[in-house]
């Protein structure tokens, strides 16, 4: 067998493992990157429930809630 055909199998052996190696590396991020933005949901609602309840409305509740436990 000539030489050159056994490097050439070896490099397009090389090939193919790269490109499992990338098409794994392509789905481990795309997976983090829906993982993120739901993360990111989350962080947006919770926020928003935060907000609510800084709204006046919630004062006395709180406030209620806070003079019952701190006593």
């Amino acid at each position: 067998m000539d030489i050159s055909l056994i490097e050439n199998d070896g490099i397009f052996g090389k090939a193919e493992a790269c490109s499992k190696e990338l098409e794994d590396i392509c789905n481990m991020l795309k997976k983090n990157h829906e993982e993120a933005n739901d993360l990111l949901v989350r962080a947006i609602v919770n926020n928003n429930h935060l907000l609510m309840l800084n709204h006046p409305i919630y004062q006395d509740k709180i406030s209620f809630y806070k003079n019952k436990y701190n006593h």
